[in-house]
């Protein structure tokens, strides 16, 4: 075995799983626990895999690092394991990621990606949990209210058909922009030129997205499901994903009543100071040495 070979004291992996037999001690991060609360979105071999082995590996690890106090409830739920040997080390942002007053880079980005002057944006990969369906019925409800278009980043993933379907059926093709992946320097400006942050995520283990738009100074809607809540703490209108409708009146509310955009803003410019890699990277180095 290389940890005997070469006589490693801790084998530490940044995703599930350890070495079962390894005679070192071992460590591993939990970034969720959506295998648990989400199987529908695995293949069948994904969901038995971690049904055998999860419990495996948590029992072997001498220390798990969640990302999350939502995943660390989510895990114990499920998981006979002892609660002391579960440390949350939240995530953290991009130094990228942060308001941006030059009005020529912000421009650029419009023009290259032909942006509308006024959008509500979304940020992440489309299968069921993101909740895109219910991000595009509350935009249908919206269309008539507000000038805005919904500027989509990312790209489907699984069980996606149904969800994209939604955007000509509901009418909205000329309304609904999907610009794929787009550059790592490039999407701190779309935050930035942004109105709101549309993430009404059924289940995230932490939501890095929320971070990026909390330190962009963009105003966001979330779920009350999962991490979300947690994250973004006052920084955010909190809705329950399921009601396309309270969705669709927390973003009209943040677009027209400017108190309370200004106020998210701040609150989240406040709250993203919490979060660095270096605290990550410093707090994880601490588990690490005291196995």
């Amino acid at each position: 075995m290389i940890a005997k070979k070469y006589n490693i004291d801790v084998l530490f992996n940044p995703k599930l799983s350890v070495p079962l037999f390894a005679k070192c001690k071992t460590a591993f991060v939990l970034h969720g626990a959506d295998w648990f609360v989400f199987p529908q979105n695995y293949k069948f071999h994904d969901r038995l895999y971690h049904k055998l082995f999860s419990a495996l590996y948590c029992n072997k690890a001498d220390a798990i690092i969640s990302v999350s106090k939502d995943a660390t409830n989510e895990i114990n739920k499920r998981q006979k394991i002892a609660r002391a040997k579960i440390k949350t080390v939240y995530h953290g942002v991009d130094s990228n990621f942060k308001t941006i007053d030059n009005k020529n880079r912000l421009e650029i980005v419009r023009r290259k990606y032909h942006l509308p002057d006024k959008f509500i944006l979304y940020v992440g990969q489309i299968y069921p949990m993101k909740n895109f369906s219910g991000i595009i019925k509350s935009f249908s409800k919206l269309r008539t209210r507000i000038p805005h278009k919904l500027v989509v980043v990312g790209k489907p993933t699984l069980k996606y058909k149904k969800e994209l379907a939604l955007i000509d059926e509901l009418g909205l093709s000329e309304d609904v922009m999907c610009v794929g992946w787009v550059l790592p320097e490039e999407l701190p400006l779309f935050y930035n030129l942004a109105d709101v942050f549309l993430f009404p995520s059924l289940y995230e283990g932490f939501g890095i997205p929320l971070l990026e738009a909390m330190a962009c100074g963009c105003p966001i809607v979330t779920s009350n499901r999962g991490s979300c809540p947690e994250v973004a703490g006052r920084a955010a209108v909190i809705v329950n994903p399921y009601d396309t409708m309270e969705i669709a009146d927390a973003t009209y509310n943040i677009i027209t009543n400017d108190v309370l955009r200004q106020k998210l803003v701040r609150n989240g410019l406040e709250r993203i100071v919490h979060f660095s890699w270096e605290s990550t990277a410093k707090k994880t180095l601490e588990i690490i040495k005291g196995l």
